[in-house]
């Protein structure tokens, strides 16, 4: 089987190597041909403007059916854009044809019926590179390629506003609504591309850029020829006959893409143009509605205009939406949902820049109610919800506006005192533990509370959030354990807390090695002295500090 799949590579490989002779061969004569246009010589025109000009649209032809062939005939958007090409090179050779043997064509001939035929084939084959990815991408992706679509079809409008005048002051003919849908189709397949490019996230291949130069350069060839015919300018030969040629080429070359093996990345749309087109489509759509104060346009025109400033207005409506809910979404983030308080995650974003800033002393307090647990063990969580809530409440209210005050979760509020050092921040510690030592009224009870406060200071103590954090908790709970409300870092609390740490791990080794053992401490009336019970006492029988007494063990274990 791998030896299979090995042959397949490499027979795709050299099939790859043969067939790149035909887009060689198409380039050189594309050379050619300009070259002959460029640099007319008498004798030659014949063969430029004849066999020349009919191999290089005839090639490009050619290569898109290989490529037809190459996909088994089963990619729609490679037929489509093959049978554009072949159309046009074909109405292109009756032309040619007819004029050669002297027979003057009417309008529409044939060749014109060939020619309007590639405008549907082509924009078809754009559809089908697009529409399946347009309703998996956002609304606002969409309404920026409307815009954009709209802005330049303005645009074209406004520029082709004299032919279509002149269209419309005569009598209407078949022949007039013919020569009408040239340029209007031009204006749609601009349109088009354009609203392609402003489609960000689309996969558009790896030849995308080739194929939007080749229909700008046909469609421009295109608005330029009928100008031409409009004033009776136009002549055969001229360099303005190569724009077709370049075009159909490069076509050529996006559709022989399409049918390469898979391997190469296709291309997402993204970046400054996808940004830039819809602001530029609404200009565009605004200068053209102020022209036409001043000039006659078209009522197309004008129509494109309006409808794209109303999608640019509904544009901005989504935009502006958007960013209320992205900035919604940012509060929420930043939000501790029961309080109201900046969260844990605020305050590791916002301390380190204020640190950071200033470079003045602060302070970062850190605060634990006491016997918490207790309240919600006895009357509910959602009345420790509320007294939570109540805390935070009387917390912000003994705090200046540059002070933050964030709840890190469970009981724990965390407070930065801007400008601070030891004696602010522990008049400021006095003052909340008076504030929160109040009764609060809950559930239609008066409650009390207590709360314990680390402090750590910045920079001396630690120049970062981190080490802060450490070191209040440290002090927190030496706070707690000494019962006295309030203590400040110092070096020595530390080995305190390292030792703490240490035996609390300790103890979990005891608790699965069976180092706790248990002693009965008999009870004796002194009338009788008989034994009338026991105390079951539990020690930990310590491997390296033997039998430690209760004063000894962890108190918070």
């Amino acid at each position: 089987m791998s030896d299979l799949r090995t042959g397949q590579r490499v027979e795709t490989m050299v099939t790859g190597r043969r067939g790149d002779w035909l887009v060689w061969v198409m380039v050189l004569m594309l050379a050619v041909y300009l070259a002959g246009l460029v640099l007319p010589v008498d004798g030659l025109r014949p063969f430029v403007n004849g066999w020349l000009g009919t191999i290089t649209q005839w090639i490009p032809a050619v290569l898109c059916w290989r490529a037809v062939y190459r996909t088994g005939f089963r990619r729609m958007i490679v037929l489509l854009a093959a049978g554009a090409v072949t159309v046009f090179a074909s109405a292109n050779n009756y032309y040619l044809l007819v004029l050669g043997d002297g027979v003057a064509l009417s309008f529409p001939s044939p060749a014109d019926f060939g020619y309007l035929l590639f405008y549907p084939l082509m924009l078809g084959s754009l559809a089908i590179l697009v529409h399946r990815q347009l309703r998996a991408l956002p609304p606002a992706v969409s309404l920026d390629s409307a815009v954009g679509a709209l802005g330049v079809a303005a645009v074209l409008a406004a520029v082709l506003s004299p032919t279509l005048l002149a269209a419309q002051a005569g009598e209407f003919t078949f022949g007039t609504a013919f020569a009408t849908a040239f340029p209007l189709f031009d204006l749609v397949l601009v349109a088009a591309v354009v609203g392609v490019a402003s489609a960000r996230g689309l996969d558009v291949g790896v030849r995308w850029g080739i194929l939007v130069c080749g229909l700008l350069v046909f469609a421009a060839t295109a608005l330029i020829y009928a100008e031409q015919v409009a004033v009776d300018t136009y002549a055969i030969g001229t360099v303005l006959d190569g724009g077709w040629a370049v075009g159909l080429t490069l076509i050529a070359l996006w559709v022989d893409g399409l049918a390469r093996p898979p391997g190469a990345v296709g291309r997402r749309l993204t970046g400054a143009l996808s940004l830039i087109v819809p602001v530029v489509a609404t200009a565009s759509g605004v200068l053209v509605l102020v022209i036409g104060t001043q000039v006659r346009l078209s009522v197309l025109a004008v129509v494109l205009a309006s409808v794209t400033l109303a999608g640019a207005s509904l544009r901005t409506a989504v935009a502006f939406r958007d960013l209320g809910r992205m900035a919604d979404l940012r509060r929420q983030v930043r939000t501790d949902d029961l309080t109201g308080l900046p969260n844990r995650r605020a305050l590791y974003l916002d301390v380190p820049l204020r640190l950071g800033a200033g470079g003045q002393r602060s302070a970062l307090m850190l605060l634990d109610l006491d016997r918490f647990k207790e309240v919600n063990d006895s009357l509910g969580h959602d009345v420790g919800d509320e007294l939570l809530v109540q805390v935070g409440r009387r917390l912000a209210d003994q705090l200046r506006p540059r002070d933050l005050l964030a709840r890190l979760g469970g009981d724990e509020f965390a407070i930065l005192l801007d400008e601070a050092g030891p004696a602010e921040a522990e008049a400021l510690a006095a003052t909340v533990q008076a504030a929160l030592a109040e009764p609060f009224t809950l559930a239609g009870i008066s409650l009390q509370t207590s709360v314990s406060v680390g402090i750590a200071l910045y920079p001396e103590q630690s120049d970062n959030l981190t080490g802060l954090l450490r070191k209040a908790d440290m002090a927190m709970y030496k706070a707690k354990a000494g019962g006295t409300g309030h203590h400040v870092y110092r070096s020595s609390d530390d080995s305190h807390g390292d030792s703490r740490l240490r035996t609390v791990q300790e103890l979990r080794l005891a608790l699965r090695e069976d180092q706790l053992v248990l002693h009965y401490q008999p009870k004796i009336d002194l009338d009788t002295g008989q034994v009338n019970c026991v105390e079951a006492l539990v020690r930990w029988q310590h491997p390296a500090r033997g039998l430690l007494q209760p004063g000894r063990s962890p108190r918070n274990s």
